[in-house]
């Protein structure tokens, strides 16, 4: 019988401080910014990992389930998270993908949809 390891994702930041300062001026003052983000990015990369596992059995392919580099993860931030009580989603772009012995770790940053263009990402 095949025992299957769970793996786990460990979420790293490119830049921490930029990504403090831009959620600073949504989130709460008494939310901890990074512990916060880097929870809804786990929760955002199991979830990537799902529906392409799902896509894999109805399609009946064999492509990788993982969060691999260039991939976006969307996170989400409750109303209860946020000033003026808004639902707000932030999208963040994976610079890489490391694989250590039990974990991979991701290298995130920040995506400004509104300010840059999609190939202005792979150049940093």
């Amino acid at each position: 019988m095949k025992r299957r390891v769970a793996r786990l994702y460990e979420i790293n930041f490119h830049d921490e401080d930029s990504i403090q300062n831009e959620l600073q001026n949504i989130l709460k003052c008494s939310v901890d910014i990074i512990k916060e983000t880097k929870r809804t990015l786990l929760a955002a990369a199991y979830e990537l990992e799902d529906q392409r596992r799902l896509t894999n059995h109805f399609l009946k392919e064999r492509k990788s389930v993982r969060v691999q580099p260039n991939d976006l993860l969307w996170g989400f931030f409750s109303s209860e998270l946020t000033r003026f009580n808004q639902t707000k989603f932030r999208s963040f772009y994976v610079r890489s993908v490391a694989y250590e012995k039990e974990k991979i770790v991701l290298t995130v940053m920040l995506t400004y949809e509104k300010n840059k263009r999609w190939l202005d990402l792979k150049k940093q």
